[in-house]
Protein backbone atom coordinates (compact mmCIF):
# COMPACT_ATOMS: atom_id res chain seq x y z
CA UNK A 1 0.00 0.00 0.00
CA UNK A 2 1.28 3.19 -0.36
CA UNK A 3 1.49 5.55 2.36
CA UNK A 4 1.86 9.55 2.62
CA UNK A 5 5.33 9.18 2.77
CA UNK A 6 5.55 8.34 -0.70
CA UNK A 7 3.64 11.01 -1.78
CA UNK A 8 4.97 14.48 -3.18
CA UNK A 9 3.08 17.05 -3.59
CA UNK A 10 3.94 19.43 -6.80
CA UNK A 11 2.85 23.01 -7.53
CA UNK A 12 2.60 23.88 -11.48
CA UNK A 13 3.10 27.38 -12.25
CA UNK A 14 0.63 29.98 -13.08
CA UNK A 15 -0.41 30.48 -16.31
CA UNK A 16 -0.92 34.25 -17.00
CA UNK A 17 -3.21 35.34 -19.59
CA UNK A 18 -6.37 37.33 -18.41
CA UNK A 19 -9.20 37.05 -16.29
CA UNK A 20 -11.82 39.88 -17.86
CA UNK A 21 -12.39 40.22 -21.38
CA UNK A 22 -9.54 42.28 -22.58
CA UNK A 23 -6.32 41.39 -24.77
CA UNK A 24 -3.56 39.40 -22.58
CA UNK A 25 -0.66 41.60 -22.17
CA UNK A 26 2.37 41.15 -24.70
CA UNK A 27 4.62 37.84 -23.81
CA UNK A 28 1.86 36.42 -22.56
CA UNK A 29 -0.81 33.70 -23.20
CA UNK A 30 -4.20 35.24 -24.85
CA UNK A 31 -2.41 38.25 -26.29
CA UNK A 32 -3.70 39.20 -29.41
CA UNK A 33 -2.07 41.47 -32.76
CA UNK A 34 -5.21 42.43 -34.48
CA UNK A 35 -5.10 44.65 -38.11
CA UNK A 36 -8.05 45.41 -40.69
CA UNK A 37 -7.71 46.59 -43.70
CA UNK A 38 -9.94 47.60 -46.84
CA UNK A 39 -8.58 48.82 -50.14
CA UNK A 40 -10.76 49.95 -53.19
CA UNK A 41 -9.15 48.48 -56.42
CA UNK A 42 -8.28 45.28 -57.64
CA UNK A 43 -4.27 45.04 -58.43
CA UNK A 44 -3.05 41.84 -59.64
CA UNK A 45 0.25 42.27 -57.22
CA UNK A 46 0.63 40.29 -54.04
CA UNK A 47 -0.14 43.51 -51.30
CA UNK A 48 0.63 43.06 -48.00
CA UNK A 49 -2.40 44.23 -45.97
CA UNK A 50 -0.82 43.27 -42.13
CA UNK A 51 1.79 42.71 -40.80
CA UNK A 52 2.61 40.34 -37.41
CA UNK A 53 6.10 40.97 -35.55
CA UNK A 54 6.07 38.17 -33.26
CA UNK A 55 8.00 37.54 -30.40
CA UNK A 56 8.91 33.33 -29.40
CA UNK A 57 6.14 31.55 -28.45
CA UNK A 58 3.59 29.29 -30.68
CA UNK A 59 0.96 31.70 -32.15
CA UNK A 60 -2.21 31.33 -34.32
CA UNK A 61 -2.41 33.66 -37.33
CA UNK A 62 -5.66 33.89 -39.09
CA UNK A 63 -6.93 36.01 -41.71
CA UNK A 64 -10.25 36.37 -43.64
CA UNK A 65 -11.49 38.69 -46.31
CA UNK A 66 -14.41 39.86 -47.83
CA UNK A 67 -14.66 40.71 -51.75
CA UNK A 68 -17.24 43.18 -52.64
CA UNK A 69 -17.99 43.36 -56.65
CA UNK A 70 -19.95 46.49 -57.69
CA UNK A 71 -20.07 45.63 -61.09
CA UNK A 72 -17.56 43.41 -64.26
CA UNK A 73 -15.97 39.97 -63.45
CA UNK A 74 -13.62 38.97 -60.48
CA UNK A 75 -12.38 36.17 -61.64
CA UNK A 76 -9.35 35.13 -59.00
CA UNK A 77 -8.55 36.33 -55.28
CA UNK A 78 -5.88 35.13 -53.43
CA UNK A 79 -5.12 35.73 -49.13
CA UNK A 80 -1.73 33.93 -47.54
CA UNK A 81 0.03 34.26 -44.76
CA UNK A 82 4.31 34.12 -44.88
CA UNK A 83 7.52 35.75 -43.88
CA UNK A 84 8.47 36.94 -46.86
CA UNK A 85 7.22 40.76 -47.84
CA UNK A 86 6.81 41.98 -51.57
CA UNK A 87 4.48 40.81 -54.35
CA UNK A 88 5.50 37.08 -53.52
CA UNK A 89 4.08 33.83 -52.69
CA UNK A 90 7.37 32.52 -51.04
CA UNK A 91 7.35 30.26 -47.92
CA UNK A 92 3.51 29.62 -48.79
CA UNK A 93 1.82 26.10 -49.06
CA UNK A 94 -1.56 26.01 -51.60
CA UNK A 95 -4.22 24.97 -49.89
CA UNK A 96 -2.66 25.27 -46.48
CA UNK A 97 -1.29 28.88 -45.75
CA UNK A 98 -2.14 29.91 -49.23
CA UNK A 99 -6.16 30.42 -50.23
CA UNK A 100 -7.29 30.85 -53.89
CA UNK A 101 -10.81 31.69 -55.34
CA UNK A 102 -11.99 32.21 -58.93
CA UNK A 103 -15.47 33.33 -59.43
CA UNK A 104 -17.33 35.38 -62.20
CA UNK A 105 -19.79 38.32 -60.53
CA UNK A 106 -22.26 39.89 -63.46
CA UNK A 107 -24.32 41.86 -61.07
CA UNK A 108 -23.20 43.65 -57.79
CA UNK A 109 -22.33 41.39 -55.23
CA UNK A 110 -20.90 40.59 -51.53
CA UNK A 111 -18.27 37.76 -51.91
CA UNK A 112 -17.19 36.09 -48.15
CA UNK A 113 -14.46 34.54 -50.18
CA UNK A 114 -11.02 33.68 -47.68
CA UNK A 115 -10.27 32.34 -44.97
CA UNK A 116 -6.32 31.23 -43.95
CA UNK A 117 -4.35 30.41 -40.87
CA UNK A 118 -0.92 29.17 -39.74
CA UNK A 119 -0.29 27.80 -36.31
CA UNK A 120 3.73 28.53 -35.62
CA UNK A 121 5.98 28.12 -33.11
CA UNK A 122 8.94 30.24 -33.18
CA UNK A 123 12.32 30.65 -31.14
CA UNK A 124 12.93 34.20 -32.12
CA UNK A 125 11.39 37.24 -33.15
CA UNK A 126 10.05 36.91 -36.08
CA UNK A 127 7.59 38.97 -38.95
CA UNK A 128 4.51 37.35 -40.94
CA UNK A 129 2.63 39.18 -43.35
CA UNK A 130 -0.80 38.63 -44.65
CA UNK A 131 -1.04 39.52 -48.30
CA UNK A 132 -4.35 39.92 -50.65
CA UNK A 133 -3.86 39.87 -54.34
CA UNK A 134 -7.69 40.73 -56.50
CA UNK A 135 -7.37 40.22 -60.52
CA UNK A 136 -10.45 40.98 -62.77
CA UNK A 137 -11.23 41.32 -66.28
CA UNK A 138 -14.37 43.31 -65.93
CA UNK A 139 -14.83 47.18 -65.64
CA UNK A 140 -16.47 47.91 -62.67
CA UNK A 141 -15.61 48.52 -58.72
CA UNK A 142 -14.10 46.44 -56.13
CA UNK A 143 -13.04 46.87 -52.61
CA UNK A 144 -12.38 44.11 -50.37
CA UNK A 145 -12.02 44.60 -46.42
CA UNK A 146 -10.18 42.00 -44.30
CA UNK A 147 -9.21 41.24 -41.08
CA UNK A 148 -5.84 39.31 -39.78
CA UNK A 149 -5.29 38.35 -36.21
CA UNK A 150 -2.14 36.72 -34.51
CA UNK A 151 -3.08 35.02 -30.93
CA UNK A 152 -0.18 33.77 -28.85
CA UNK A 153 -1.99 30.50 -27.62
CA UNK A 154 1.75 29.63 -25.21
Amino acid sequence: PTTAANWSVVTPGPVYGTQTNDTAVAGYVGEVDEQTWASGSATATYTVVATHVLTPGVWLIEASNTANINAGSLFESHLLIGTASGNNTTGTVQGQTHMITSFVATVTSNFGSLYVSRYVSISATTTYYTKYYMDSNGGGGFSNEGISRAIRIR
